[in-house]
């Protein structure tokens, strides 16, 4: 699970940080990696959420 978590951290820092290096830059592939970045971090919410719905009862979390 603690993959899971930090790969949703990253995925969430690098779309603000992508949009930011886009409007300094003003180049488009920042703008891309914004759009990969979020649609990751949905991919990696999900994920997350099943791996803690499929933790025991009563488990560390």
């Amino acid at each position: 699970m603690r993959n899971a978590v930090l790969k949703l951290i990253a995925a969430l820092i690098s779309v603000p940080a992508c949009m930011l290096l886009t409007g300094i830059t003003q180049n488009g592939i920042f703008l891309l990696g914004s759009l990969v970045g979020f649609i990751l971090s949905i991919l990696w919410i999900l994920d997350l959420k099943r791996q803690l719905q499929a933790q025991p009862e009563g488990g560390t979390g």
